[in-house]
């Protein structure tokens, strides 16, 4: 049983290194993929990639700008983005689909300003909604906190105020208690510092 489980063992790392050996190659290939799927893409249909560049160009600024690493920005101005969009693509879809009907779309001074206002517009609902739901959440919570001292209102005046002065002192205890771990756990590499130092 030994030298079987040694045989695999020894067998292991070397089917670990073929994987490892596969896998940068696997990565190596993905940009030329890529690039070759967007080429084909381009070549099969420039009206529509034409249209959708020019339209989509406030997405890809705001793709730049972003610095967060959720990507909050791009995502609201790409949703609103598209949506802006969308119908000049479903007028060069179903109608001639060719390059002529997308400059003429790209070059509408009506259906561009309706795809560069719908990402004004998610741009406008990034900046405005948080502090928004910001204050609806410190009114949710001023209205938690009055609660619990209603509560803890009650609770003094059917048991008296020595449950409150139990609860406080066990707070004022623990953070005493926290104080001295602390204190403690600062001086002991202290000591071993001087220690080092002799």
């Amino acid at each position: 049983m030994t030298e079987e489980t040694n045989n695999q063992e020894e067998k292991n790392p070397r089917v670990t290194e073929e994987t490892d050996g596969e896998e940068p190659k696997k990565r190596s290939l993905q940009p030329l993929l890529w690039v070759i799927f967007i080429a084909i893409i381009i070549l099969a249909f420039p009206e529509t990639v034409m249209l959708l560049f020019i339209g989509m160009l406030p997405t890809f600024v705001a793709f730049i700008i972003d610095r967060s690493p959720q990507k909050y920005l791009t995502c609201c101005v790409c949703a609103m983005n598209v949506t802006g969009v969308f119908p000049g693509i479903h007028e060069l879809w179903t109608t001639q689909n060719n390059i002529a009907l997308a400059l003429k779309i790209v070059t509408n001074i009506f259906d561009l300003s309706l795809m560069y206002l719908s990402a004004a517009m998610g741009w406008f609902i990034y900046s405005i909604v948080p502090p928004i739901i910001r204050i609806f959440i410190k009114i949710i919570g001023q209205q938690r906190i009055n609660l619990l001292r209603g509560q803890q209102q009650n609770l003094t005046y059917e048991w008296g105020k020595d449950v409150a002065n139990i609860i406080i002192s066990k707070d004022i205890e623990k953070k005493s208690n926290s104080n001295q771990q602390n204190n403690e756990i600062k001086e002991k590499p202290n000591i071993a510092q001087s220690s080092a130092g002799r």
